[in-house]
């Protein structure tokens, strides 16, 4: 959730009378890595960078949720280890009960008139049809779609009736939200009846996720990334609705609109174009870059985890894995001394 903190933070400077007219730039990244086991497949390493600033192709507009509450679903007690204690079951229904609570709130919110105007909804109802695309947090895609499919229920549990929603889905007519997170049945029936949204909707923004795994902080911006290098001009005027998650836990549901910048800011001075959602997908190149990576196989990242293991907390040495393989321009460690004071080097 750092990701989100950071960034929230820089839109509110921005926005703020304390603003100096520089931009704000947010920075997210992180490594997901497990002990042996089922979570270690689900584990990658990402990072994505944001400017923050006026006349932006993404625009942050009308309200955004916010629920918080303690829950020791995956965290890092010991100081010997970088592999986290993870409650899987209790990591997954916190998440997807975040969903709940969100949805709901960000819901309540666009009930508001003026909220309602800024995201142009012009008497539509608040729910899940107002949304072009939805991007989310993304520990593993399965989860995803589990967390798509709430927000669809949340739609249910406030209009059981509509027609959309006839058929099986009526035997949880009336039955909160809350109550039916880890209900199986209620699960399978809600995915299969929000899997044509979610293909519409979500599956545009699992590119890199999906290939990469998780990278904690960066992975929703990730998504986005991947939203916006698959859509690119497209998504002028449509609506996007992210979803944040931190295990602790804390999320954060709100609301992104695409527009075509007037081409005023800094970045469009000659020789720059304007900074366009085209020029993002095609600066970004994240298609090439994923398919320009070195595969590996399972007992090199064994080997390369148990090296990792070996050396954290370690000082005085310096690292003996190979640097081949990094992309040009890449920063990498060079040496810890004594005091753990690290040196980088750049290839």
């Amino acid at each position: 959730y750092g990701g989100t903190a950071a960034l929230l933070n820089s839109v509110a400077w921005v926005e703020s009378s304390a603003w100096d007219g520089r931009y704000a730039l947010v920075v997210c990244g992180d490594i997901a890595v497990y002990a042996p086991g089922p979570a270690r497949p689900t584990g990658g390493g990402g990072a994505v960078a944001m400017l923050v600033g006026p006349d932006a192709p993404l625009v942050m507009a009308g309200p955004r949720a916010t629920h918080a509450f303690e829950v020791y679903d995956f965290y890092k007690p010991r100081g010997d280890t970088e592999y986290a204690t993870v409650d899987g079951k209790l990591s997954q229904d916190a998440y997807l009960a975040s969903v709940d609570t969100c949805w709901s709130r960000l819901k309540a919110k666009l009930g508001a008139p003026a909220a309602a105007e800024q995201l142009g909804l012009n008497g539509s109802p608040a729910d899940l049809r107002a949304f072009d695309y939805v991007c989310m947090h993304s520990p593993y895609n399965k989860l995803v779609q589990k967390g798509f499919a709430r927000l669809l229920y949340g739609d249910f549990a406030d209009d059981a009736t509509a027609p959309r929603f006839a058929g099986d889905a009526q035997r949880w007519a009336g039955v909160p939200p809350a109550k039916t997170v880890g209900d199986r049945e209620a699960e399978k029936c809600f995915v299969g009846l929000a899997k044509p949204d979610f293909e519409a909707k979500c599956a545009p923004s699992d590119t890199a996720s999906r290939q990469v795994g998780n990278c904690y902080t960066a992975a929703l911006y990730m998504n986005l990334l991947s939203l916006v290098s698959a859509k690119a001009s497209s998504l002028i005027g449509a609506r996007l609705l992210l979803f944040s998650y931190g295990s602790g836990a804390v999320a954060t549901a709100f609301t992104l609109i695409g527009r075509e910048p007037s081409g005023g800011s800094a970045l469009a001075l000659p020789p720059a174009s304007p900074f366009t959602l085209e020029r993002i997908a095609t600066t970004a190149q994240l298609a090439e870059r994923l398919t320009a990576r070195t595969c590996s196989d399972l007992p090199t990242l064994t080997r390369a985890l148990e090296l990792r293991e070996e050396r954290y907390g370690q000082a005085g040495y310096e690292p003996s894995g190979d640097v081949g393989a990094l992309a040009p321009g890449t920063y990498y460690l060079a040496a810890v001394d004594e005091l753990h004071r690290r040196t980088y080097s750049r290839k």
